[in-house]
């Protein structure tokens, strides 16, 4: 059975969150974030600072860069920053305003660069390759 970790609506978390599962957000998280699964923002949560994962379906608030090979803005959801992905869909009803680069295909986005450091990249731009 897959591993999820939840974070409860009454939680605000600060910091930086490595997981081998994936992540449900109900409340509010600031930091960065590399995530060996899916991230689910839930409606009303929010998401402040830079997301590496497979998949990414946001209902509620991201604020950061993001790097994904799979990202699904949903009705009602909000987004600024900047998107990296093969493959993202925004509904409509949903809100992105930032930049959007496209991969010609999937890749395992999970596995940082070698020669980077451990800490997650302040911006993406390390893993986009720019």
């Amino acid at each position: 059975m897959a591993k999820i970790i939840d974070i409860p609506l009454e939680f605000t978390f600060l910091g930086e969150i490595r997981a081998e599962g994936s992540v449900r957000l109900k409340g509010r998280f600031e930091g960065n974030g590399l995530i060996k699964g899916a991230v689910y923002i839930a409606d009303g949560a929010h998401w402040d600072g830079n997301l590496i994962c497979d998949l990414a379906i946001i209902r509620g608030e991201f604020h950061g860069d993001l790097a994904a090979d799979r990202v699904f803005f949903v009705r009602g959801a909000t987004g600024t920053g900047s998107v990296v992905s093969s493959r993202i869909q925004i509904q409509k009803g949903a809100y992105f305003d930032g930049a959007l680069r496209m991969r010609s295909k999937p890749s395992n986005v999970t596995q940082l660069p070698t020669g980077t450091t451990k800490a997650i990249p302040r911006t993406l731009r390390q893993v986009a390759g720019n």
